[in-house]
């Protein structure tokens, strides 16, 4: 077999290729932590690679030891040219990447067997080798083609590819749930007819609480910019609350609070995943589960069990807080 060190160049590349245009992009989009596989695993298959692309070309002219040596360093200074590109910031998970795939390149090809593989390989060119010899224009094209299929890859693999830039976007989006406050003594703490007795969200200061102008529409009071609303529901006998839940993409867990009078404020805690995939929207932001003062409320299945209660019913006395589902 002619061309070894071509075919398992072409194959490390098919995978880099296949994670830089597939994987990272599903990763990104639904925000799942794979721990830096998506945006740093290509830096572990960059240096062999590029040595086994390498060595299809230049077998001839120099030495494994030298070529490896080669590719290693070049792979760092690539890695460390960040510092004159803006944002002028190193990737630390990426430099990381690169050097356990450096050793990994080195370990396998200081490895006797497979110089033995490389080595025993004659004439890697796809044209006969002594005719190129003697056709200087041939040769010249050959040392054009391959060299341009070499920058090719390395912009493929560029860092403007490789982790794509998500400005942080908010959003506000509908709880999938409702509650019902009430006392110890099941007293409910929402009176319709007192707005100041309207529990609030908001994100970071209690000041952008607006329980002064309140909306009233189909038996339904909505207040606070349109952010929540109460209501009662006569099936159960109840004074409901719904709220929406403010977070920031690309982050996947959002937190926002609850203003009451005369009570401690309260926290919604959500995670959440989005897609730039929607129309309307810049992103769609999808939530899987919702937690209530660290008690969990809601889950659609995809990362815990399956939970969607009709309500949540919070009991709040002076001193504490008690979720019931």
């Amino acid at each position: 077999m002619k061309y070894r060190a071509l075919t398992i160049s072409a194959c490390i590349w098919l995978v880099v290729f296949l994670m830089i245009k597939v994987y990272r992009p599903y990763i990104f989009s639904n925000g799942i932590n794979d721990y830096y596989m998506a945006g740093s695993f290509p830096s572990v298959l960059y240096p062999t690679g590029v040595f086994f692309f390498g060595y299809q070309i230049w077998y001839k002219k120099i030495t494994v030891k030298k070529l490896l040596w080669a590719t290693i360093w070049a792979g760092y200074i690539f890695e460390l040219a960040d510092v004159l590109v803006p944002p002028h910031n190193i990737d630390i998970p990426d430099l990381i990447a690169l050097s356990i795939g450096s050793a990994l390149c080195y370990w396998l090809v200081m490895n006797k067997k497979v110089q033995a593989f490389l080595l025993s390989q004659r004439n890697p060119l796809f044209i006969n080798a002594s005719f190129i010899k003697t056709n200087h224009k041939l040769h010249m094209m050959k040392n054009l083609t391959i060299t341009l299929f070499a920058l090719l890859s390395l912009m493929a693999c560029s860092k403007e590819n490789e982790k794509p830039v998500i400005e942080e976007t908010p959003f506000a989006t509908a709880c999938p749930v409702d509650y019902v406050f009430i006392t110890e003594n099941g007293n409910s703490l929402i009176d319709l007819d007192q707005s100041e007795t309207f529990p609030a969200i908001f994100s970071i200061d209690p000041s952008e609480i607006d329980r002064q102008e309140v909306l009233e529409y189909q038996n339904k009071f909505y207040y606070n910019g349109n952010a929540n609303e109460v209501w009662y529901n006569a099936d159960l006998d109840k004074n409901m609350w719904s709220t929406v839940i403010y977070g920031m993409v690309p982050k996947t867990e959002a937190k926002s609070f609850i203003g009451f009078n005369n009570f401690d404020t309260d926290s919604i805690t959500t995670v959440t995943s989005y897609s730039a995939e929607c129309i309307g929207a810049q992103y769609c932001v999808t939530i899987h589960e919702v937690y209530y003062n660290q008690t969990l409320v809601y889950s659609d299945g995809t990362l815990s069990d399956e939970l969607t209660p009709d309500y949540v019913q919070i009991v709040k006395t002076e001193s504490e807080t008690e979720v019931h589902l």
